[in-house]
């Protein structure tokens, strides 16, 4: 039987991007700044900052999809710590 969700943690750096892989077909997906003091970095494309947001410390973001499901292997967002090593932690949500 198929895994309802799936519970994922990322440690960061600040050096480089870390890429969100789907790792189930998922409609929903949580992303959890677990760091208590520090801003972490969302880009759709890690290439452009123009796709950058900020999930400020303790914050979720919620990604869904309502018309098709995100597709396991796909990267959905690049992630990287603006200081400290995160964690985020991510939920993927049939």
């Amino acid at each position: 039987m198929p895994r309802a969700f799936n519970i994922v943690r990322y440690v960061l750096t600040t050096t480089g991007w870390t890429d969100i892989v789907i790792p189930l077909n998922c409609s929903i997906v949580h992303l959890l700044n677990q760091d208590e003091a520090n801003t972490q970095l969302v880009r759709s494309d890690k290439g452009d900052s123009l796709t950058e947001m900020w999930l400020l410390p303790n914050a979720t973001l919620k990604l869904e999809s309502p018309v098709e499901a995100f597709q396991h292997g796909t990267v959905i967002c690049s992630i990287k710590s603006q200081s400290g090593t995160g964690p985020i932690v991510a939920q993927f949500i049939r």
